[in-house]
């Protein structure tokens, strides 16, 4: 991509920590430049200016130059030019600026706006994962990284640190990654209230990571007054963290080729807060609940029927879960196999029909018997319990509120999900060994199996975190 020479002065500049010179030249180069010019030097110029912006206004935290970036870059102009997945990218990395700009705006606090922005940029980074697009392993770690920064700011955090993980596989010796694992890891421990020592020494690993690999133009002060608030906390554990690395460990493998414990916990797919974060033996449980676990929720019937609810929502994922690494074997292709398959993900799919049960139970106190809950849309039916979501410091309700947005039919980036689960409820599926393979018939609709094994696991990956959520929401304090 052929761009203005003074545009590569201020990328240069940019890298080196001159914001305010590269900031200097960008506008220089707008002021002269044609938004009707189809050269295309020209072209590839305006949007490098665009994304420039972004970058800038990021860094310092304005809303301004984000906006004026945006604006830049949405325009149909580069329809033809610039590859789809390089636009959906720059305009999440606009919308999760703006997210954070905004937020400092408002001193940390959240509020209805700004959940939108932060969902429309889960958004585009979503639809980056999803593109069929060839791209580079830097490009993917980039993407990765900013998929999970915007994930972790919907509530979300079992979500992105999985995509931290893998971000990690292509490139260990790079700052994003364990600086905003480091973040997300402080989140599960708030979120989830436990706070163990063991989170901490991996918080601690990853901070540590951070500051070794930092670019000259990041801003480390609050990276370097976290780490020293970890070790004052860990200052009373007599365990030397190389020691707790060796018990522990931090690295994780993609791949079919391996047993159930290793395929489960290498693709994030345990109920276990250790499984979060750790992929040693003692991650490798589904005791998520522990053994005390009693929602937060007054009347005993309530409370009963929550944990019972809770329950069934486990052993169906787990059951599902299992069903899916049955299937996994190349050599299980037959009737029984298609048939646990489907069972699979109607199984795992159905799960979140009934989390949306026990949100409204949770939060409103009862539903009708007859009442069709429906978890990607049923929000729509309850306004009061959708403001709650976007509007209340309820993290883990606008966390699940955010998964829905992802699965509804009209623009939800994950709604194939949805579309083949009423496929399996009310059509014929066939299963085929062929991508290609279509039977042309009226409710007839052809899946090959490996495009339902290769996305199973990220509808499970996407149940786990609203398992999550729903176990968080339930710890929350009533007044």
């Amino acid at each position: 991509m052929d761009i203005n020479d003074e545009l590569k002065q201020a990328e240069e500049l940019l890298e080196l920590g001159n914001i305010s010179e590269s900031l200097q030249k960008i506008l220089n180069y707008l002021s002269y430049s044609k938004p009707e010019s189809k050269d295309l030097k020209n072209i590839y110029s305006d949007y490098k200016a665009g994304c420039l912006l972004i970058d800038i206004g990021d860094l310092n935290r304005n809303h301004e130059l984000i906006n004026k970036g945006i604006s830049i870059i949405d325009s149909q102009r580069y329809d033809n030019f610039i590859s789809k997945i390089s636009r959906d990218y720059n305009l999440g990395n606009g919308k999760k600026a703006l997210f954070d700009a905004k937020r400092k705006q408002e001193h940390g606090k959240y509020s209805s706006e700004l959940l939108k922005i932060a969902i429309q940029a889960k958004n585009y980074y979503i639809r980056c994962l999803n593109s069929d697009e060839d791209i580079s392993a830097e490009f993917k770690y980039q993407i990765l990284v900013n998929a999970a920064n915007a994930l972790d700011v919907c509530g979300r955090p079992t979500e992105a640190l999985f995509f931290y993980n893998q971000a990690l596989t292509i490139n260990p010796k790079r700052f994003e990654a364990h600086a905003s694992k480091s973040t997300a890891l402080k989140w599960l421990n708030d979120l989830s209230g436990l706070h163990t020592e063991q989170m901490m020494l991996v918080t601690k690993y990853h901070l540590q990571k951070a500051l070794k690999y930092a670019p000259s133009y990041s801003n480390i002060d609050e990276l370097k007054r976290r780490l020293e608030l970890l070790e004052l906390s860990l200052s009373k554990i007599n365990e030397d963290l190389i020691n707790y690395n060796e018990k522990h460990r931090l690295k994780y493998k993609f791949s079919y080729q391996n047993s159930r414990k290793d395929y489960l916990i290498n693709n994030s797919l345990y109920l276990s807060h250790h499984s979060c974060y750790c992929s040693c033996i003692d991650a490798r449980t589904d005791d998520i609940l522990g053994n005390y676990f009693i929602p937060n929720r007054k009347g005993l019937n309530r409370k009963v029927t929550l944990l019972r609810l809770l329950r069934r929502i486990i052993t169906e994922y787990i059951f599902a879960r299992d069903l899916l690494f049955k299937n996994l074997n190349p050599k299980s292709n037959n009737l029984n196999s298609e048939e646990s398959l489907r069972a699979s993900y109607r199984i795992c799919y159905g799960t979140l029909d009934k989390i949306a049960r026990l949100i409204v139970l949770s939060e409103i106190g009862e539903f009708k018997n007859n009442e069709n809950l429906i978890f990607e849309s049923f929000w729509r039916n309850k306004p009061k319990l959708k403001e709650k979501a976007m509007t209340s410091e309820s993290y883990n309700l606008f966390a699940l509120y955010s998964i829905a947005t992802d699965l509804e039919l009209k623009e939800g980036e994950l709604r194939f999900f949805k579309e083949w689960r009423n496929a399996f409820e009310h059509s014929l599926i066939v299963l085929t060994n062929s991508e290609n393979k279509n039977i042309n018939q009226e409710r007839i609709i052809t899946i090959s199996k490996s495009k339902l094994l290769e996305n199973l696991p990220k509808l499970l990956r996407v149940i786990r975190s609203a398992i999550f959520s729903t176990i968080f929401l339930l710890k929350e304090e009533k007044d």
